[in-house]
């Protein structure tokens, strides 16, 4: 995709006057779909994390550094890299992401004996997620009309979801069929393959309100936000903090729960591989349905306020850790309730986040504001996964772990209803000038 043109005033008369093409949602698809496989690779390693921690002989707590690995990767990585979305448009960056994804998940047979060796592709992956994920926000800003930016934003985490359900559902059996977990790994790129099809297909397209700028319709904006502006502003830094706190929960969840349901009591929940990847449906594919209602519910019941719909979200996730008790591990009923409450929360509340990440800023920033948010917010990942890590290598156990992620649901929470504001006013020329449009 070519570079951009500077951004227009972002008012509502302005969109008014667009008409956003039905391909919009073939673009939103392509970037779904690349998101989506980064997060097939990222848990599918965890239903069968035994059989690679017993092979290369590491303990649990070694094996579960492999999330840390990949969560640390992607946050470092993102942060810096959302300005490469705003500069080369997300053809090239999808492009980039998935090959450089691709390259980790083949040298995974070569590398299979060195520990070190499997980290650094583990980190390889977060390269890529971090080039891909910044998209979102480029997507809603150049080719959605703000009213959409709800549904844009919760079909894009849902695609998270989806990937991460895939995951995890079929790498056991993938690996049933080959008998190596190396080689399950690998053949799972095909998805990268046909995800870089894709983004060759949406390569050179350019949004309605890109085409309007080149055409001389509108008028070019005479203050532009820069990258350097944003970091005057405390919301970026809380924003990232709340991003903390939910990235926390959600890899958490999605890192350690397969393992713990498949590991043997009283470490997990003794259910086994292939039961641990079924039941872990309920946690990630509940996320389809959260995201939808989420972005609705943004869209609809809010209006575009996200303080509620963000905080409704940590509520519901401050059940995960209900699950260390017994009483819970011996009722199938209970466990699937408390991982779909648990799965809910972070899925419905990401579409109202990413949106007021596009609302708050001008779009010349929007990929690189969604880039620092998620990206610093994803340190909370490489926290909570390392943190959770040592827990389980000192405790034999998954508890501490779990209960960790409640605690960050309330933290999150607290943040949410004392930072997260409707129509925020930044001291820049460049805010001020959309703020105007508010009030019309």
């Amino acid at each position: 995709m070519e570079n951009p043109t500077q951004e227009m005033n972002n008012s509502n008369n302005a969109e008014a006057a667009v008409v956003f093409p039905p391909y919009r949602w073939f673009v939103l698809f392509v970037a779904c779909f690349a998101v989506g496989t980064m997060y097939i690779h990222m848990t599918s390693i965890a239903p069968i994390l035994g059989t690679i921690a017993e092979q290369m002989n590491l303990t649990m707590g070694q094996a579960t550094q492999l999330f840390t690995a990949r969560m640390l990767g992607e946050a470092v990585w993102m942060v810096f890299v959302g300005w490469y979305v705003d500069k080369h448009g997300i053809s090239k960056a999808i492009i980039v992401g998935l090959f450089v994804g691709l390259l980790s998940v083949l040298a995974t047979p070569l590398i299979s004996g060195s520990y070190a060796g499997f980290l650094v592709a583990r980190f390889l992956q977060a390269i890529a997620i971090g080039t891909i994920f910044p998209v979102v926000g480029y997507v809603a800003a150049h080719w959605f009309p703000e009213r959409e930016h709800g549904l844009a934003n919760g079909l894009f985490f849902g695609s998270v979801c989806v990937g991460a359900a895939l995951g995890a559902l079929l790498s056991p059996f993938i690996m049933s069929a080959t008998g190596s977990w190396e080689w399950t790994i690998a053949i799972l790129g095909i998805f990268n393959i046909i995800g870089i099809v894709f983004a060759y297909m949406v390569a050179g397209k350019k949004g309605p309100m890109q085409e309007m700028a080149d055409q001389g319709q509108t008028v070019a904006v005479e203050n532009p936000m820069t990258y350097a502006d944003t970091l005057k502003f405390p919301i970026t830094w809380i924003g990232m903090l709340i991003v903390f706190a939910n990235a926390w929960i959600f890899f958490g969840l999605t890192n350690f729960i397969p393992a713990f349901l498949a590991e043997p009591q009283p470490m997990g929940a003794g259910l086994g591989a292939e039961t641990a990847g079924v039941l872990n449906l309920a946690l990630t594919l509940i996320g389809i349905l959260a995201v939808l209602l989420g972005g609705w519910f943004f869209d609809t019941v809010m209006k575009g306020k996200a303080k509620i719909p963000v905080a409704l979200g940590f509520v519901s996730t401050m059940v995960a850790f209900l699950l260390i008790y017994q009483g819970v591990q011996a009722s199938m009923f209970l466990i699937v309730v408390i991982l779909m409450l648990g799965g809910f929360g972070i899925p419905f509340q990401n579409p109202a986040l990413s949106a007021y990440v596009v609302k708050v800023y001008p779009p010349e920033v929007a990929g690189s504001m969604i880039g620092f948010w998620f990206g610093g917010g994803t340190f909370g990942a490489a926290v909570g996964l390392f943190l959770g890590s040592i827990s389980i290598e000192k405790t034999g156990s998954f508890n501490t772990a779990l209960v960790m992620i409640s605690i960050a649901a309330v933290v999150g929470f607290i943040l949410t209803m004392l930072y997260l504001k409707h129509n925020l006013i930044m001291d820049h020329p460049r805010s001020r000038e959309i703020a105007k449009e508010w009030t019309r």
